[in-house]
């Protein structure tokens, strides 16, 4: 297995209230190779959008392109920026696709003081996701 792991820093100014940051890790794993390339396409799509997003401090995937894996981690200030990007038209149409080239789908999300990225804490959480999901006949089916 091959993972692989990048970092895009924001080389914002921002300041944190209480230093609460808000930590969101992701897994997504897709149904067939043939999906894996218009999906890459579609992250540098969404990674375009998070450089230029409010309230985003940092940003990370993690790619297990042979089991067609993947993980993310974003780190945010607040919870109004999130939503802002929620509804951007490149992560509407990331969700969108994702209903014909996916199979599961995992979101966990807490506070950190740091801010950091700490993927083996990710990962951990991810084992029990605030939200599970599969996909089935284009449909997402809550497994949480």
């Amino acid at each position: 297995m091959i993972i692989k792991y990048y970092e895009i820093p924001s080389n914002k100014d921002i300041n944190v209230e209480n230093g609460k940051y808000i930590v969101i890790a992701t897994y997504l794993n897709l149904r067939g190779t043939w999906n894996i390339i218009p999906f890459l396409i579609l992250v540098k799509r969404v990674e375009s959008q998070l450089r230029v997003s409010k309230g985003i401090i940092r940003y990370s995937l993690g790619a297990d392109i042979l089991h067609r894996r993947f993980w993310t981690i974003s780190v945010w200030t607040n919870k109004e920026d999130i939503s802002l990007f929620l509804k951007t038209p490149s992560h509407k149409m990331a969700i969108y696709k994702f209903y014909k080239w996916g199979g599961e789908v995992k979101v966990t999300q807490w506070i950190s003081p740091a801010g950091t990225i700490d993927w083996k804490d990710a990962l951990s959480r991810l084992e029990n996701p605030d939200k599970h999901y599969t996909v089935h006949d284009g449909n997402f089916t809550s497994l949480s």
